[in-house]
């Protein structure tokens, strides 16, 4: 899991609470671009979960390695997340009714992930 200084602080009691002390059992780490650099010559795909662009989640095609980059549900991807172009960043979304504005990022997280593993 890589997390971005806007990050709520991973090991705060209402986090690892919310993860039913899973945050002990996973790898933890500062977003940093070398470390994205490092996964990508390891033959990573990245893609970043949009509102409404890229492609369908169901009509992804996914690589055995994976970085899948979640913004904040008030901002979303930021600046920050954006990836440089050589990393060859991809984007995919949750397909929703009309009057449907978006999905918090736990429900979008548990859908790709759900989908992902099953």
């Amino acid at each position: 899991l890589l997390y971005t200084p806007s990050s709520a602080d991973p090991y705060q009691p209402k986090v690892m609470r919310a993860a039913a002390g899973l945050v002990t059992t996973i790898p933890i780490v500062p977003f940093t671009t070398s470390l994205l650099t490092q996964l990508k010559k390891t033959g990573c795909q990245f893609v970043s979960a949009m509102p409404d662009q890229g492609t369908p989640l169901s009509k992804m095609i996914w690589a055995k390695k994976k970085v899948i980059i979640l913004g904040s549900e008030g901002e979303g991807i930021t600046t920050t997340e954006l990836l440089p172009d050589k990393l060859n960043q991809e984007g995919c979304f949750i397909p929703m009714a009309d009057d449907v504005e978006s999905l918090n990022v736990a429900s979008s997280s548990g859908i790709i992930f759900y989908s992902l593993f099953s």
